[in-house]
Order: C-alpha cells, then structure tokens, then sequence
C-alpha cells in the first residue's frame, strides 16, 4: 500500500471507520455501524457532499465524498470521508473550486471500489444534502454505474438550501451565505467534503431552532419530489403546472420568465428529448 493511500486509511480510521482495504472488514464495519445506530424508518439520517470533476453526472465523477450518520435528533454517529480516482483528469477550474488534483487521487481507488458500502449506507436512510438534486443525482448516477441499484426517485431527502430559498428568498443561497446567517460565522474549509456537510447540518440544526415548522419532526423538513418532465431531469412542473428549470443559474425559476436561457439550451449540447420539451414549453 502507497503512503497516499497509508494516510488515507488512518484519515478514515481517525473518523471512525477504520477502512480496511475497501472491503470485508470495510463492508463489516458499515454493517456493524448501521446495526449499532439502527433506527425505526425515516429517523435516520445521512447527510453527504461530493466533491466531482464537473457538473454533469453522465460525464463527471466523484473525486470527493463525505457522509455523516445522524440519529433522530440529529445528533452525529459516524462519519466517513474520502477521495477516489476519478479514472479521467481533473480540470483546472474543478481543481480552482475544490483544491484536489490529479495527484491527489493517483494512488486512490475508484469510486466502484467503495459503491457496495455506499449503497448499504444510504439504503432505508433519510438524505440530506445542500443543494439536494446535484448532489442526489451525481451519487446516484455512480452507484449504478458501480452495478448499484442507486437512489429510488422519490428517496427522503432535506434540502437545507430549499429552506433557506423559502424564508430568504432576496439572498444568495450559497452555503457559505447560509452559514454566516444562522451561524454568524465564516464557512471554513469551503469546498471539502466533510467540511461542507459539517457546515450544512449545524445550518439545519439552527434552522430548526428558528422556524417552527422545522422543528417538530424530521419528516416536516422533507423536500417535495419534483415532477419532471424530462429524463435528463432539467425541467419540472411545480404545483400549479408552470414549468421550471431544475438546474443551473436559473435553478427553480420558470422558463418563460428567462426564454434567453431557454435559446441558449437548445443549441447547447443537451439531449434532445430535453430540447423537445423545452420546445413545447416556449410554444405556449
């Protein structure tokens, strides 16, 4: 074993998972940490962050993972957090965002190395994650290319960055915003993994000491699934039918309220069963 690939053990061993190999005692402590912290449905949370080589999950990779285990009342179980081999480079302007490189990940495995334990660990939990339908839709796209069955389309999830659009609709919804505004602190580490998921579930919990509706059960604070009306999972319909975008800078806003956006995707390299519905939607 490569000294990378040495101090990678003993960062996870230090988290408290004590990663042996990626497998068999690995798989074992999942196991074993799932059935020590086991709860009744929906009062167990996973709360994740991915760090990737880009924005696309078709295309893109995980360079980067965290998940921390919470109980009911939200208070930490177990973490675990790691990089793994994207098997492609890494951009410049990935690495500029993130600070992990191509030497970062040579000696790590791929992420098809970790999936079996991934998937145990997100299967039958509530998901929480700051910007929900990236994040859910990126681990997803891995697990099953790993041969995983993924992320069901209608899984729980909290969206801390849905409830802080919702009571703060005129500020930026980045996480370092959210963080100074409940926290009154700067967001340290921006752009890890662990330090991200950490940042975003002390912003929930302190969301819930705030809004009320927030505070009673975990299941007040799950986010609606959406309705798409594409595969690729770039538009939906919300609740009254207008058509919104699902991604990007005009992410929840409806399309006939930015039709340059709309231009701009149909000669942009998406696929063409988006551009069809984008299509009828500019029609009407």
């Amino acid at each position: 074993m490569t000294n990378l690939a040495g101090k990678r053990t003993v960062q996870a061993g230090l988290l408290g998972w004590g990663f042996a190999g990626f497998k068999g005692a690995s798989s074992l402590r999942v196991d074993a940490m799932k059935a020590q912290h086991a709860t009744p449905a929906l009062d167990r949370v996973v709360a994740f962050d991915l760090e990737t080589t880009g924005l696309d999950p078709s295309t893109d990779r995980i360079v980067e993972f965290a998940f921390i285990l919470l109980d009911r009342d939200l208070d930490e179980l177990d973490r675990w957090t790691d990089i793994v081999n994207p098997g492609r480079p890494i951009p410049p302007e990935a690495s500029n965002v993130h600070g992990i490189t191509d030497q970062d990940v040579q000696d790590a495995p791929p992420f098809h190395h970790v999936a079996p334990l991934v998937q145990r660990l997100v299967d039958d939990s509530i998901l929480m994650a700051y910007n929900h339908e990236f994040d859910i839709t990126f681990l997803n796209a891995e697990l099953q290319r790993a041969g995983g069955p993924g992320i069901p389309p209608k899984a729980p999830a909290i969206d801390p960055m849905v409830h802080f659009r919702r009571h703060h609709p005129d500020t930026s919804n980045r996480l370092e915003h959210a963080v100074q505004h409940y926290l009154d602190a700067p967001l340290e580490g921006a752009h890890r993994a662990i330090h991200d998921t950490a940042a975003m579930v002390d912003v929930f919990k302190a969301m819930r000491r705030v809004h009320p509706a927030l505070s009673q059960s975990l299941t007040d604070a799950l986010v609606e699934p959406k309705e798409w009306i594409d595969e690729d999972k770039k538009l939906y319909a919300d609740e009254e039918g207008t058509i919104r975008y699902g991604f990007g800078k005009h992410d929840g806003e409806p399309v006939l309220d930015h039709r340059s956006y709309a231009e701009w995707m149909l000669t942009a390299d998406f696929p063409e069963e988006t551009k069809a519905r984008l299509r009828e939607v500019l029609q009407h």
